[in-house]
């Protein structure tokens, strides 16, 4: 008898571990759609894939799942928001620079820092490397994408977590004049990249019609009916973590990630490409 049980412990947990792996490698596709009057017509069904949150995670040697997934969708444009490593990657990013060099391969692909790139201290290396192999780096920059003679503006700002000197309260401050200085130097209809989706307010302001973002990693564990457990920013129960979310001024698209940082697991919250596509929507007679 003992011995039976001891088999069953192994079954319990060799179907845990495969549960587990599953949970946090079975890449998923969010496709969700945007509409807005402000958007130019030209921009009418095109689709942005958005990333986060790779944490120098590696899904294969070359990262081919997750360049698969985004062959297969064709993207006009590829936006990562943050968190590309790790603060405890050190100097080996070879995972995130395979997944940056193979996006290339796909489209134009725009960059932000997030948190975790401010922890690390190799992370001049890493804005080096990526500039070298043709990635757009939005650091507190913006840059303009054209269709026949129409066009939109990316911004991008480097996460907060760069004033490393500052205190909470004057890192939202520095971060809101930022802001606000990058949006009133562009003009046209503006997606803004930033990392941190919690940060209402300050999007509500800045005169943006569209925020790209991760950092909640879905919530980390996520329920029905009730979502997301935890994400950082935002504590217990966090309202913001995943989808496309309306406000006064400006819509929240929110990718869930595809990696972990310091809590290695994720449950009922697969790893996420979003394909957002955008819409021109005719204004009512």
């Amino acid at each position: 008898m003992p011995l039976f049980y001891i088999f069953l412990a192994i079954l319990v947990c060799l179907g845990l571990s495969i549960f587990l792996y599953r949970q946090n490698n079975r890449l998923s596709v969010t496709r969700l759609e945007y509409s807005s009057v402000e958007l130019p017509e030209a921009f009418d069904g095109f689709r942005i894939a958005c990333l986060a949150d790779l944490h120098n995670k590696r899904f294969s040697a070359d990262q081919q799942p997750v360049l698969e997934i985004l062959h297969r969708e064709a993207p006009d444009l590829i936006a990562f928001c943050g968190d590309l490593i790790d603060g405890h990657t050190g100097s080996n990013m070879q995972s995130a620079l395979t997944l940056m060099a193979g996006c290339l391969q796909i489209a134009p692909v725009y960059y932000v820092s997030g948190n975790n790139e401010a922890k690390n201290s190799h992370v001049a290396s890493l804005f080096t490397q990526l500039e070298q192999l043709g990635v757009h780096l939005l650091r507190n920059s913006s840059a303009f994408l054209y269709r026949n003679t129409e066009s939109i503006c990316l911004l991008g700002l480097d996460d907060m977590a760069f004033q490393q000197k500052s205190k909470s309260p004057h890192r939202t401050a520095v971060f809101q004049q930022h802001l606000q200085a990058l949006s009133a130097s562009a003009s046209g209809f503006k997606i803004l990249l930033s990392h941190r989706p919690e940060l209402i307010e300050l999007y509500n302001r800045a005169n943006v019609q569209l925020v790209l973002s991760g950092h909640a990693h879905g919530g980390q564990f996520r329920l029905p009916l009730i979502g997301g457990l935890f994400a950082p920013g935002q504590g217990v129960f966090p309202k913001y973590t995943a989808g496309l979310h309306h406000f006064s001024n400006f819509s929240l698209a929110i990718t869930r990630g595809l990696g972990n940082s310091s809590f290695p697991f994720r449950l009922f919250n697969p790893p996420e490409i979003l394909i957002l596509t955008l819409h021109n929507k005719k204004e009512e007679s």
